[in-house]
């Protein structure tokens, strides 16, 4: 019907904007690296590429007007955590290794002229003009980024306005 044909449709809207389905399109590669002589494993080598590092890249490129982004073929929902445990980045909670890969599905070279006009695009820059931080960029015409395998929350809803109230 019309209205099944309407919904799919939204769903499958719905999934590209929240990550649970593969996007295709043009975009920007962004690769973060180590300092030339760093040590990955230290936790304390300050030219070690760190999760805050790769977490502002991702900042940068949402704030820039990417589509849908992943990191190292890890696609970001809104729900995807990137953090540090020792000396490994995880993010949605699976390590990843060197260089770190960020592809981003948007207008690559608007991407490319606003990522370091961002407030984490700077902080980015910093680290990468203090401590040797390698961070290169890349327009592609296309990128395919993976469905995320991350769970569905199972307790969220949506409230209806039409039946439940609102306390204030």
């Amino acid at each position: 019907s019309d209205e099944g044909a309407a919904l799919a449709e939204r769903i499958g809207s719905l999934e590209a904007a929240t990550g649970y389905t593969a996007v295709e399109g043009p975009g920007l590669v962004v690769v973060l690296d180590s300092a030339d002589g760093s040590d990955p494993a230290a936790t304390d080598d300050p030219g070690r590429v760190l999760d805050t590092d790769v977490q502002n890249a991702v900042n940068a490129l949402w704030a820039s007007g990417a589509e849908a982004i992943a990191v190292n073929g890890v696609r970001l929902t809104s729900t995807t955590a990137i953090r540090s445990a020792g000396a490994a980045i995880l993010v949605d909670f699976r390590p990843l290794l060197p260089p770190y890969r960020v592809e981003a599905i948007g207008d690559g070279a608007a991407l490319a002229v606003e990522f370091p006009r961002t407030t984490s695009g700077r902080e980015l820059d910093d680290v990468v003009q203090q401590f040797g931080v390698k961070l290169s960029f890349e327009q592609a015409t296309s990128l395919t980024l993976p469905a995320s395998t991350a769970l569905l929350p199972v307790r969220a809803r949506v409230p209806s306005l039409a039946t439940d109230t609102v306390a204030g």
